[in-house]
């Protein structure tokens, strides 16, 4: 998926900034991944979008932050 390596941030040129990108990236997919499982219980895929909802919550204010 990697919706957070076509951004640039500025935060990605510090190692701990990567690693912030990274884990999110990383928790974005496994949360995509519980979402789309038809297998699962409905609350387990809606707990899935909402931490999804979350983390699009941070990608926007890291957004924000890198426009200004």
């Amino acid at each position: 998926m990697k919706i957070l390596l076509d951004l640039n941030f500025d935060i990605q040129q510090t190692k701990g900034g990567k690693r912030l990108v990274d884990f999110i990236d990383k928790k974005y997919q496994e949360c995509f991944a519980m979402a789309k499982n038809q297998q699962q219980t409905p609350e387990y895929r809606l707990k899935a979008l909402e931490q999804m909802a979350f983390l699009d919550t941070i990608i926007n204010l890291l957004k924000e932050e890198d426009d200004e």
